[in-house]
C-alpha cells in the first residue's frame, strides 16, 4: 500500500487527482490522506521569505472558512467511500503551516497539488513563491498537476547526471513500475555541445527498468524554447531533480523547472534528496 498525501488550501477543492489515485489504486491499494491548510494572515509565510515589510491580512471570516472546510471534506469523503479506497483526513494541528507540510510528506509516498489553485488569493508572485517553498519542504516526490490533468501517455526524463536527477529518476520508476511500458525520453538540455553525462551508465539503467528508452541531446538556449518542445509532445508528464537544498544542476535551472510548473502545462513529477 502507497501513502498518498493531497493538499488543499482551506478555500479551494480540485477533483482532478481523481484519475490519478484511480488508477494507482487499480495497481496496488492506496491510502488516502488530505490535509485541509488554513487561509491564514501569512506572517509565517512573509516572514520566511524574510524580504516583505509587514504580514499581508486575508480578510476570510473564520466561520465561512470552516464551513467551506467540511464542505470539502464531505466532497472527498464521498470520492474516497464510492470508490471503496482507504482515507484519512487531517486539519493543520497548528499555525506553523510550512512546519506541518515537512511532517505529513516525511510519512508520505507522493504529494498531489494543483498550482494553479493552491492560494491563488495570494497573488501570483507571492503564490508562486509560497509554492516554491512548499516544494522545497517537501520530503517526498510531488506531482504538480495541471487543471486539464490526464493520464500520460508519455515520459520526459530530466537528466544531467547528478544525484538530484538520477534520485528523481529512481523514486518515479519505483513509484510507478507500470509506467515501464509507455515512451520514456532521457533528455539532456545543453548550453553548449557537450555529450550525454554517465551515458553508458543512464542507458544501463534505464533498459533495466523500462521497456524502451530512447535519448535525446537537446540544445537550447532559452526557457521558452524548451516549454513550447515539451507542450507540443502532447501527453507528456516531465520528470525533474529540483529544488534541492544545494546548487540545481545546470540543464534545468531554477527558471526552467518554475516556468514548467507555473505555466500548468503538463503534469510535473518533482523530487529531490
Amino acid at each position: 500500500m502507497k501513502k498518498i498525501l493531497i493538499v488543499f488550501d482551506g478555500k479551494h477543492y480540485t477533483e482532478i487527482y481523481q484519475d490519478f489515485v484511480l488508477a494507482m489504486h487499480a495497481h496496488g491499494p492506496v491510502l488516502l490522506t488530505a490535509l485541509f491548510l488554513p487561509m491564514v494572515d501569512y506572517s509565517e509565510l512573509l516572514f520566511s521569505f524574510g524580504g516583505f515589510a509587514g504580514p499581508i491580512v486575508v480578510n476570510f471570516p473564520v466561520e465561512e472558512e470552516k464551513k467551506l472546510i467540511r464542505e470539502n471534506i464531505k466532497i472527498f469523503e464521498a470520492f474516497c467511500q464510492s470508490k471503496q479506497i482507504p482515507f484519512s483526513v487531517h486539519d493543520t494541528l497548528s499555525k506553523h503551516i510550512m512546519e506541518q507540510v515537512k511532517t505529513e510528506t516525511r510519512y508520505a509516498d507522493l504529494m498531489l497539488l494543483s498550482g494553479k489553485s493552491f492560494y491563488e488569493n495570494l497573488g501570483n508572485d507571492i503564490r508562486e513563491d509560497y509554492l516554491e517553498n512548499v516544494l522545497h519542504r517537501s520530503e517526498c516526490p510531488v506531482i504538480m498537476m495541471p487543471d486539464n490533468f490526464r493520464m500520460p501517455e508519455n515520459i520526459v526524463i530530466g537528466f544531467d547526471g547528478s544525484a538530484s536527477s538520477v534520485f528523481a529518476l529512481k523514486q518515479f520508476a519505483y513509484l510507478f513500475p507500470w509506467f515501464r511500458s509507455l515512451p520514456v525520453l532521457v533528455v539532456y538540455v545543453a548550453h553548449h555541445a557537450v555529450d550525454i553525462p554517465d551515458h553508458t551508465w543512464i542507458e544501463e539503467w534505464m533498459h533495466s527498468h523500462f521497456s524502451d528508452p530512447s535519448f535525446m541531446k537537446m540544445e537550447t538556449g532559452t526557457q521558452m524554447e524548451f516549454e513550447t518542445w515539451l507542450e507540443s509532445k502532447g501527453g507528456t508528464m516531465l520528470v525533474a531533480g529540483a529544488y534541492s537544498r544545494g546548487l540545481i544542476s545546470e540543464w534545468i535551472r531554477k527558471s526552467f523547472i518554475s516556468a514548467v510548473i507555473r505555466q500548468q502545462k503538463v503534469p510535473v513529477f518533482v523530487t529531490h534528496k
